[in-house]
């Protein structure tokens, strides 16, 4: 790619992430192009629909949970291994705005995104299956049904909310995100931690 094709990707790029902190997920090609100082063309040509937008926004955060499940394979705790990742991953989907999405959808725009998925589906089973041989994790789960688990309790956890832009939010691995998302003035994490509480008892690992 084009140096001068990388930077208008990288303005688009940046409207859109900054619609969707400001709670606007319509992702309007023509109104982020305007914003951008960029033609419309250039936009269609770098994401032809609003998906293969979507998919651009969120892909740094997919190939940060394949790391993060890939890393903690090799966790001696297993159980908690797992638990580890699911606390991550959730509180990852309530402050990226699209990701649960992304990873819900049955089709991808992008080749590339759905090797991350494949990616990620495949390290959570391998913890998953770590977790049963040390006598944790309930049978008859795979990687897949845990990511859809996670997205369901993300819509759950979210709908109804307004976001709150300016603080960092740490999920206690490398993943970061740049808001705080709320309901009302409420933070939004202490009730996916109550959530994933007790989905982690349902799943038979550690929940503390």
């Amino acid at each position: 790619m084009r140096a001068d094709a990388a930077q208008n990707r990288e303005r688009v790029l940046a409207e859109a992430r900054r619609s969707l902190a400001a709670g606007d997920d319509s992702l309007k090609l023509n109104e982020l192009a305007r914003r951008a100082g960029v033609g419309i063309g250039t936009v269609y040509r770098q994401f032809p629909t609003r998906r293969a937008l979507l998919e651009a926004i969120v892909e740094t955060r997919l190939h940060e949970l394949a790391a993060l499940a890939e890393d903690l394979r090799h966790d001696d705790d297993a159980p908690a291994a797992l638990a580890r990742f699911l606390r991550a991953a959730l509180m990852l989907t309530v402050t990226e705005t699209g990701l649960a999405d992304v990873l819900l959808a049955a089709k991808d725009e992008g080749a590339r995104t759905t090797r991350a998925k494949a990616e990620i589906a495949e390290a959570v089973s391998v913890l998953l299956s770590r977790a049963r041989e040390s006598g944790a994790a309930r049978p008859a789960l795979d990687g897949r049904d845990v990511l859809n688990l996670l997205c369901g309790l993300e819509h759950a956890i979210t709908t109804g909310t307004t976001i709150t832009t300016g603080t960092t939010i740490t999920t206690g691995t490398t993943i970061t995100t740049g808001t705080t998302i709320t309901t009302g003035t409420t933070d939004r994490r202490p009730a996916a931690e109550r959530h994933l509480h007790l989905v982690l008892l349902g799943l038979g690992l550690p929940a503390d």
